[in-house]
């Protein structure tokens, strides 16, 4: 028996994208999301016959998040973040171990007692 279940982030995005071209059909059809997001004029008609199966390289799935003003991290796992919480975990990424330190012991220092 062949499992016919949708990976979540494809629920999460095809759903998005939908609701969208349900709103406003003139202005968010599957070209025009396609064509805004700087990809080919049928890549999200043809993303969304894979069901899934197809899956978009990050650049690909980047700029279509970005068009759409999605998370990323929402659309791939599920979990919402803010814009914020996203730019402070990029930063946090970025910083060495002992930054990393620093930087914690001044959250510790200015957060409010549990």
């Amino acid at each position: 028996m062949i499992d016919k279940k949708l990976p979540d982030w494809f629920v999460r995005l095809s759903g998005e994208i939908e609701r969208r071209v349900m709103l406003d059909d003139k202005i968010y059809s599957y070209r025009n999301i396609s064509l805004g997001a700087g990809l080919g004029p049928n890549y999200v008609e043809q993303l969304l016959k894979s069901q899934g199966r197809k899956n978009p390289q990050i650049s690909e799935f980047t700029k279509l998040c970005e068009y759409l003003n999605l998370s990323l991290v929402y659309v791939l796992t599920g979990v919402e973040m803010s814009h914020r919480d996203e730019e402070f975990n990029s930063i946090w990424a970025r910083l060495d171990p002992d930054a990393q330190e620093h930087v914690m012991n001044v959250l510790r220092r200015i957060s409010p007692p549990k």
